[in-house]
């Protein structure tokens, strides 16, 4: 139970890394640089401050994996689930997260200006035919 507590933790902070390289790289598009060079830009920029603040959460909860005494157990638990839960948060957080941006953007932006096949349509739309002049069923 404490160990998935401890997950559940560590999933704020990775989230918050990931939200920080998204949108500094989408300030960096809308200021004219290219979806590579943004996403490469934000991750480098925000390196320092997701590294700090990794580094010091980790720090905080080092005393908790290393306890010993009366409730160590469920300390331990909580403290090595978000010790090993920050190290690789971080690492998938700075490299990983730009990398699957551009892939991301790249592909919606492929698969918007894709060209319709001739002849072909959605299966939601219906073809409309024009009544039969000769009325109901040809009399």
């Amino acid at each position: 139970m404490y160990f998935k507590v401890g997950l559940l933790a560590t999933i704020g902070p990775a989230a918050r890394n990931a939200i920080l390289i998204v949108e500094f790289a989408q300030t960096l598009q809308e200021r004219g640089m290219t979806l590579v060079e943004a996403s490469t830009m934000a991750a480098r920029q925000r390196l320092r401050s997701i590294l700090m603040t990794s580094i010091a959460f980790m720090l905080g909860v080092l005393p908790l994996a290393i306890a010993t005494g009366a409730g160590a157990g469920a300390q331990n638990a909580i403290g090595i689930s978000v010790l090993g839960g920050m190290i690789p948060s971080t690492v998938i957080g700075v490299f990983l997260v730009p990398g699957l941006y551009v892939i991301v953007l790249s592909t919606v932006a492929r698969l918007r200006r894709k060209p319709a096949r001739a002849g072909s349509r959605s299966p939601r739309q219906r073809v409309v035919r024009p009544p039969d002049p000769r009325g109901v069923a040809g009399q």
